[in-house]
């Protein structure tokens, strides 16, 4: 029996000033392993300070593998509704 997930949640913290001004490369900062694959690469800036593009790109990836057509935002500072809404018309939002 295959089963259907039709949501995806995400945790966007976007206002990190100085979390990572040290990162070179380490594997493993704070929660980095949910970013990336340890023992490929070393965690680096644009871990710690995506551009938006690169958010919605790593987004859309997640809900297209999974079929998600619902997205859960939790966010600390910048939301990126805009960009959100203007990219990804065919899923419903919700922010926390």
């Amino acid at each position: 029996m295959k089963i259907k997930i039709e949501m995806m949640g995400m945790t966007l913290l976007s206002f990190q000033e100085r979390a990572c001004q040290d990162v070179r490369g380490i594997r493993r900062y704070m929660a980095s392993p949910q970013c990336h694959e340890m023992d490929i690469e070393a965690v680096n800036k644009e871990m710690c300070y995506p551009t938006v593009e690169h958010v919605l790109e790593h987004t859309k990836n997640a809900l297209k593998k999974i079929g998600a057509k619902h997205l859960f935002i939790a966010t600390d500072k910048y939301s990126y509704e805009k960009e959100f809404k203007e990219n990804l018309k065919e899923v419903s939002l919700c922010y926390i």
